[in-house]
């Protein structure tokens, strides 16, 4: 158990935390890659730090967030494979709706152009694949 804010919680939620926030980064990158396929010059003008890391902070903040509040990191309820998507689409659907306030708030933190729905699908596949293996190939 690791302790957080004066909660305990099991190693494998927090892993499941980390390796989440992890794929959040690969989804956006891939989503980059694809929206401006062919074209470095404009993914180096679209990647532009500090911006950019900005945009993904508060991106990866929301949907854990979300995914938190969703009770998927709850490893004590058991749910099937449907009912781990349906909650997975809920949370993600919840992020997009929540971000669609942060950025009509703050603008300048959109990701733009498209990015946004090609991330959260890649997201959601790379997260279901990655608890399918934890259930099948981990305890």
């Amino acid at each position: 158990m690791v302790q957080l804010f004066h909660r305990y919680f099991p190693v494998k939620a927090v892993i499941f935390v980390a390796s989440e926030v992890l794929l959040t980064a690969v989804a956006l990158i891939c989503a980059i890659e694809l929206r401006f396929w062919g074209n470095p010059a404009a993914i180096r003008h679209y990647v532009h730090w500090p911006d950019f890391a900005y945009q993904f902070g508060v991106f990866a903040v929301v949907v854990q967030i979300s995914l938190y509040f969703s009770n998927l990191y709850d490893l004590r309820a058991v749910r099937t494979a449907a009912r781990r998507l349906l909650t997975l689409g809920q949370s993600l659907g919840t992020a997009c709706v929540l971000l669609g306030i942060v950025y009509m708030v703050q603008p300048d933190l959109f990701l733009g152009r498209g990015l946004l729905f090609i991330t959260v699908g890649l997201m959601s596949i790379f997260v279901l694949v990655s608890r399918i293996i934890v259930d099948r190939h981990g305890e």
